[in-house]
């Protein structure tokens, strides 16, 4: 076949160490063998015309794979998809089968995010429960941080995590802050998520409410809650 995609450069001396330590599987010592192995997995029963022009772009780096596909491509049981949502639902047994979903996402070697908004702020009632009041969010997503840590440590590379929490949520000044605690929710990437309302408001120096299953809880400054997301990004990297 005709080479349809011509390589643009070698594979470096850095590209190349780093796929002995994460990508090549036992008997490999090239990136070619790395590509026949993804493929011979991925598309063992396509037409050769359509293996050899897949080849070709992956030799070629025109197109790669997410490192779960390079890693675990012609393992049995491992996963090939890198990035998984699930819900956060606001009862015990969907926040359970929440933390089960994260383990078994991370033992497939993907990644995952969710979001708090839907989590009752710190401190609400409980109907039903003998603590009678609710952690929150961000005690949850910790201790899913610490289960995805102690799961993943000894792989190839820690488990993804994204969690994000509405600016309306009453515990959103919580939440920017959560990292300033060394070590609570170090191994994921938290976010806030906005919308165009809140810019405005923003932009206006004006104040929004929080709020949670239609109950208000406090007022603030949004410029000043925008300047705190601004600074937590700037101190964690988020």
């Amino acid at each position: 076949m005709e080479e349809l995609f011509t390589r643009k450069r070698a594979i470096s001396k850095t590209a190349m160490n780093i796929l002995k330590k994460r990508y090549f599987a036992d008997g490999e010592s090239s990136w070619e063998q790395v590509v026949d192995r993804v493929i011979e997995h991925v598309i063992p029963n396509a037409p050769e015309e359509q293996k050899e022009i897949t080849r070709q772009m992956m030799i070629n780096t025109y197109f790669v794979p997410n490192s779960p596909c390079l890693v675990n491509s012609g393992k049995k049981d491992s996963g090939l998809a890198a990035c998984f949502v699930v819900d956060f639902p606001d009862n015990i047994e969907g926040i359970y089968k929440t933390k089960l979903d994260f383990a078994l996402i991370a033992r497939k070697g993907g990644g995952c995010g969710t979001s708090l908004e839907k989590i009752r702020p710190e401190g609400a009632s409980v109907a039903g429960s003998t603590h009678g009041y609710a952690g929150g969010g961000i005690k949850f997503a910790d201790t899913i941080s610490h289960d995805a840590d102690a799961l993943t440590q000894a792989g190839f590379r820690a488990m993804a995590i994204m969690f994000t929490e509405s600016v309306y949520h009453p515990d959103i000044l919580k939440f920017i802050n959560a990292k300033e605690e060394e070590g609570r929710i170090a191994n994921a990437n938290i976010s806030v998520i906005v919308d165009d309302a809140f810019m405005e408001k923003v932009i206006n120096d004006e104040t929004f409410w929080t709020e949670f299953n239609g109950k208000k809880y406090y007022e603030f400054s949004a410029k000043a809650v925008f300047n705190k997301i601004v600074k937590g990004m700037w101190r964690n990297g988020e």
